[in-house]
Order: C-alpha cells, then structure tokens, then sequence
C-alpha cells in the first residue's frame, strides 16, 4: 500500500476524506500515514508494522472532553500490561500543533493539522469535523475494532481494549501464538 502522507496546508472541503479513503472499519487495514509530533519530528505508522500491535487513539476536535479525558486515563493505567501484549498507544491530536497543550499521558502524540486523518478513517461527525474514535489494529495495521462515540460502549475503557488486544493476539498465527 502506497504511503500517504498529512499535508498541513491541504486545501480539501471540510467533511470530505482526501482521495484514495474511505471509513476504516474491522478487516480494513489502517492507512499507512507520516504526521508530526507536536515538536515537529515525523511518526509513520508503517514504521510499527511486524512489531506492534497499535492502539490508534484520535482525539477529535474537542480534546478535552470529558470521556476522551478518562480514556485516556484508563490506557495510561492499563499502560504495563499493554506492554506486555506488545502494542503501541498512538495519540492523534486534531488543530494546529501549537494550540494543544503538554500531553498529561505517557503515549506518542501527533498532530492531524488539516484533519486529514481523521477525514480518512472517517472519523468526523455530520459536520465534517474531526470526532474521536479508538482504532485496535494488529502488527500489519490490519483493523480488529473501532469505538466511536455513536457506539453505546463509548468511551472504551482501557479493559476493554486490552481484551481485544489479548483476543487480536491469540487469533494471530504469525505472532507465535500456538495452534489449537
């Protein structure tokens, strides 16, 4: 899959996704994408493949929200024992990267300064603008579950996605996981 990379100044009609995405949902593989860390350094999500699993975190355009606030809150205490299922939390901030403020949480961040991202995945509301939703996707980006907010289980907690990890983990032959 050809890498794709979030342009800051992309001039794209708000709510619409950038050529060539569509909503991700299970079985999908999560795009291959570059966006930069608050202090201006690049994160590619291709760069995880075939050594970790990926929670993929997207903040939407109200990063302090309140549920978004207390899941971010439980992943940091289910922090170890992510560690131990070998996965990666990734903090997708929407805006520019000047207007958020000091991560209070252990995760990488990076900023969707267009919205690109968020577009993509189809994470955004009826208004087009960036949503929050959690990706859970194994070593090859492939997508096992998303929560969104339009989910009666919004906002996961992070027991809920470390399940799903432990599920994702056993389901996978190429992880050394034993035949049954």
């Amino acid at each position: 899959m050809q890498q794709q990379t979030a342009r800051p100044n992309a001039q794209m009609p708000s709510g619409l996704p950038p050529a060539g995405c569509r909503s991700a949902g299970t079985g999908d593989l999560l795009p291959d994408i570059t966006l930069p860390t608050p202090s201006g350094e690049h994160v590619t999500l291709g760069h995880y493949s075939a050594l970790r699993n990926l929670v993929v975190v997207l903040l939407g355009a109200n990063a302090v929200d309140e549920s978004v606030a207390h899941l971010l809150t439980t992943l940091t205490e289910s922090r170890a024992a992510m560690i131990d299922e070998e996965t990666e939390v990734l903090v997708v901030q929407s805006g520019e990267r000047g207007e958020w403020p000091a991560a209070s949480h252990p995760f990488t961040m990076v900023v969707d300064e267009d919205a690109a991202f968020h577009r993509c995945v189809g994470a955004v509301d009826a208004d087009g603008k960036p949503a929050p939703a959690v990706f859970i996707t194994d070593r090859f980006r492939e997508i096992y579950h998303v929560f969104r907010p339009t989910d009666t289980d919004w906002p996961p907690s992070g027991r809920d996605i470390l399940e799903w990890l432990v599920f994702m983990n056993i389901q996978c032959p190429e992880c050394g996981a034993p035949e049954w």
